[in-house]
């Protein structure tokens, strides 16, 4: 794992959203806008973690959209005090994280709320961060114009085309 994975930003504040479901998968989700949904395909730290629903809180809000952001890890994520304890982190290999979360597995999973966001939405949105960046990328290339735009940052596991 590189080392930027293991320091960054912690977002404080509280979440002010809800926990729903959507194709199947918890979800995070705030916002009113029948019109506009917005994906967060979150990093290795999952859904939970503050910096994921604060954001999606900030993105509600401040481009008036509804955000969504599933859990796409079923609820294994990791922790950043895990990264950050050397003994506990020797204890965690992310090849093998990435094998229970691999595209074959996932990518199913997150077309699957793409499709259902794209059939009650007019425009959708999807932003993937590290984990999630392959994903975005993987749903601006299919035929069925799932998504009008997508943003990714440090992204991982990208496929060559």
């Amino acid at each position: 794992m590189s080392e930027c994975c293991k320091s960054g930003y912690k977002w404080h504040g509280q979440p002010v959203g809800k926990e729903s479901t959507i194709s199947g998968k918890k979800t995070y989700v705030n916002g009113s806008n029948d019109d506009v949904a917005i994906s967060l395909v979150a990093d290795i730290f999952g859904w939970t973690l503050t910096n994921a629903t604060v954001l999606a809180d900030h993105f509600a809000k401040d481009l008036n959209a509804t955000v969504y952001v599933p859990d796409f890890f079923d609820g294994e994520v990791i922790s950043p005090e895990m990264l950050e304890d050397p003994e506990k982190a020797k204890s965690f290999t992310i090849m093998v994280w990435f094998g229970r979360h691999n595209k074959a597995k996932r990518g199913p999973e997150i077309i699957a709320v793409t499709e259902e966001l794209h059939s009650k939405y007019e425009k959708v949105g999807v932003l993937g961060f590290c984990y999630g960046g392959w994903a975005v990328f993987q749903l601006a290339g299919r035929d069925k114009n799932l998504v009008d735009c997508i943003s990714t940052a440090h992204r991982s596991a990208l496929d060559r085309a």
